[in-house]
């Protein structure tokens, strides 16, 4: 008995032996070993959290009554937000920090203008029939303005404008059907580029945003035995912003109370139903380039105001 439990020992030391000079012989196999089992034993990991607490406001500013309908925001330069009101053809710079309008920028006579994007040297604004205003020279004492027709129209009712650093575009989002010549489209809210190479708009929607797909994230939210309370979803974009730091674009409506994030293709990766009590009126969105959120609300409900979430 004695002498088996020797010649095992003998045995399992050899053995020992064999494995450790191998591993000496050649550590990647004991790394590729160890990552390898490390692939079999993982959990997948959970999406990456929600980044702002929408419930609560990191900050409230009240804005003139001069911006009671404000409707479109952007980021302007460090301190300071280039705002629109959608009754006139006017910029506002509003300081975050005096929070105040600083300047008045008149580009066009009065109109339903509903977002504003800066990029470089020119200062881009949507009216809700779909045409783009490009605005130079903003800082001198007569800015120049040109406008760019495009085949959308008033029944589109487009309110959203954000612009896309990586193909040169403008994203102008549809508050109302996207059918432009056909209905295909049908059951979708849908996103146009306005190519600023040609300054020209696309002939297919960039973006399509489908409602029963809306619907469904909704409802695998919901918790075991709940109904679902509406028969259909209510979402008609009031803005549209690229988020700085994971490119994920942040869709705003005012109507329905709801924010969306969505990759390029139209996946819903976050879906918020939006307190009304703190929303009253989301008309704009727009980010600071270390994530900062802005939404505007218009002064149906008392004074408008814009509200500020810190990135967490």
């Amino acid at each position: 008995m004695r002498s088996m439990q020797i010649s095992f020992l003998i045995k399992m030391t050899l053995g020992l032996l064999l494995v450790f000079s191998a591993c000496k012989n050649n550590p990647a196999s004991v790394k590729d070993s160890l990552v390898e089992n490390k692939a079999e034993d993982s959990i997948p990991l959970l999406p990456n959290p929600f980044p702002y607490s929408l419930d609560a406001p990191d900050q409230l500013i009240e804005l003139p009554e001069e911006l009671h309908e404000v409707s479109g925001l952007s980021f302007y330069e460090t301190g300071v937000l280039c705002m629109l009101q959608d009754e006139n053809g006017m910029i506002y710079l509003f300081d975050l920090e005096k929070e105040k309008v600083t300047l008045h920028i008149p580009f066009g006579k009065n109109g339903d203008y509903e977002g504003i994007e800066r990029v470089g040297e020119k200062i881009y604004a949507l009216q809700s029939d779909g045409d783009v205003f490009e605005i130079q020279h903003f800082l001198k004492d007569k800015a120049e303005s040109k406008k760019f027709e495009t085949r959308i129209s008033k029944e589109n009712d487009t309110e959203g404008l954000a612009y896309d650093s990586l193909n040169h575009q403008l994203w102008i989002s549809c508050k109302a059907s996207p059918n432009l010549e056909e209905k295909k489209y049908s059951g979708n809210r849908a996103v146009y580029a306005f190519d600023l190479y040609a300054d020209t708009l696309l002939a297919e929607p960039i973006l399509l945003i489908n409602r029963d797909s809306l619907k469904a994230y909704f409802q695998r939210q919901m918790k075991k035995g709940e109904i679902w309370p509406e028969e259909k979803i209510t979402f008609n974009p009031s803005a549209i912003a690229f988020h700085p730091l994971n490119g994920e674009i942040y869709v705003l409506a005012s109507t329905g109370k709801l924010l969306v994030s969505v990759n390029r293709k139209g996946e819903i990766r976050k879906a918020f139903h939006l307190n009304p009590d703190i929303f009253k009126h989301p008309e704009g969105i727009c980010f600071l380039p270390d994530g900062t959120l802005f939404i505007s609300n218009e002064g149906d409900a008392g004074a408008p105001n814009l509200l500020k979430f810190l990135h967490q």
